[in-house]
């Protein structure tokens, strides 16, 4: 990927991954647009970078996520969409609950349809640029999922098989497709959970973006965390083992 002079759409831009993608990004000469539920946080983010464009926006909406493209694309000069928003939380079958699995957002609505969707609209438009380019924020969960979160951990392996299959469906069209992997980052995702237990081998948000960034210029198209090296030579038994330690990163 060429990692200057492109415009960018980032959701969830604001926080986490997404703010440190964002500097990122403009620390390499590009243009950046976020979008994101919060608009004092968008606004915070526009304080400290003047330079980046901002949309309030709920991707779990589609009328929301129509309102988006047209927005991020009314200039002609997008090129890069990054799906990063995401939603994260535990469920346990066997306890009770006083909501439903979708209250407040489902995470398969954030973390598949939206991304699902924003593609079907992006990629006619995209197959007509130059250097276009789509990343898909999964996570290390996409293939080793913890079973105290099984919403999370389905919802983002569907995100990895749907990136794949686009991604072949793409080869020949200029349009390159990313997904980048992520371990534990520190971030605002799931604090319920981090207040009780705090992930194993977590990184800083800033540190893993520069290790993106540097796998999207070699075109390294499934960015993997360094941890999925731990987990090539075990067996299933040991697997399973990893699944229900809740340290387990994301």
């Amino acid at each position: 990927m060429n990692i200057s002079g492109n415009t960018i759409l980032i959701t969830g831009g604001a926080t986490g991954i997404g703010f440190a993608l964002t500097e990122e990004f403009l620390k390499k000469g590009n243009k950046v647009k976020i979008c994101g539920r919060r608009m004092d946080r968008l606004e915070q983010v526009k304080a400290l970078h003047p330079e980046v464009e901002i949309f309030q926006c709920d991707v779990t909406a589609k009328a929301q996520r129509i309102k988006l493209f047209e927005w991020a694309t009314s200039d002609g000069n997008l090129n890069v969409l990054v799906n990063n928003a995401g939603a994260q939380r535990n469920w346990i079958y066997t306890e009770e609950h006083t909501e439903d699995y979708d209250t407040g957002g489902s995470e398969i609505d954030l973390n598949l349809t939206a991304p699902v969707h924003l593609c079907e609209l992006f990629i006619p438009y995209l197959l007509k640029k130059q250097d276009a380019v789509i990343i898909n924020v999964s996570s290390f969960l996409a293939i080793v999922p913890l079973l105290l979160m099984p919403i999370y951990s389905g919802s983002k392996a569907g995100l990895h098989a749907f990136t794949r299959c686009i991604r072949e469906q793409l080869t020949n069209s200029g349009v390159k497709v990313f997904e980048v992997l992520p371990p534990a980052v520190e971030s605002e995702l799931n604090p319920t959970r981090r207040a009780v237990v705090k992930p194993k081998n977590i990184v800083e948000a800033d540190a893993y973006a520069a290790t993106v960034m540097a796998a999207l210029e070699a075109d390294t198209y499934e960015i993997y965390s360094p941890l999925m090296s731990e987990l090539e030579n075990k067996n299933l038994k040991e697997m399973y083992e990893y699944f229900k330690d809740p340290t387990n990163p994301r």
